[in-house]
């Protein structure tokens, strides 16, 4: 019974660890994770002195990535542009932490195969592929064109450019 409760209006809400604005964008999700792995990072950092490069990459694989990117595959597809970089920048710079690479010496491919690890768009990629797989082996393809729209829609997105199923044509 509610009696002279005064109701709040909230932007945002946190469900089973995400969470979801009122406007039904993923910018609040995508930037608390980004603060986090920010701080992270620097934990992270200073840890890398006690550990050896495996021990310390495991640690990251279970605190730092499951903090950071924790249920990635319903959000990170369809966060906006600007926010895709700052993630691959937080993944790049756990990986040198992990090298030692304080210098820049390694490029990021010499880190991926070092420290055995996607990025977060190349696995973003996966989750697209795996998904269209499933579609086909399940006999629903009239499905696939539905999931592609979904899943490889990218900001920033300019009339006139082509993108994926855009009925707009190229400018000349």
């Amino acid at each position: 019974m509610l009696i002279n409760k005064k109701l709040t209006f909230v932007t945002s809400l946190k469900a089973l660890g995400i969470y979801i604005s009122g406007d039904l964008n993923w910018d609040v999700q995508a930037e608390y994770p980004l603060r986090k792995g920010i701080k992270l990072i620097s934990m992270f950092k200073f840890m890398r002195k006690y550990l050896t490069e495996r021990k310390f990459l495991k640690a990251a694989s279970a605190h730092f990535y499951g903090t950071v990117f924790y249920a990635c595959s319903v959000w990170f597809e369809h966060t906006k542009w600007k926010y895709k970089p700052k993630f691959n920048s937080l993944h790049y710079r756990l990986l040198r932490s992990a090298c030692k690479d304080y210098h820049f010496h390694f490029s990021k491919k010499e880190l991926e195969s070092r420290c055995k690890r996607a990025s977060p768009t190349e696995r973003n990629k996966f989750i697209t592929t795996s998904r269209v797989t499933k579609t086909l082996r399940n006999n629903e393809p009239s499905n696939l064109a539905d999931l592609l729209k979904t899943t490889l829609y990218e900001e920033p997105r300019f009339p006139g450019l082509a993108k994926f199923f855009d009925n707009s044509t190229k400018k000349t």
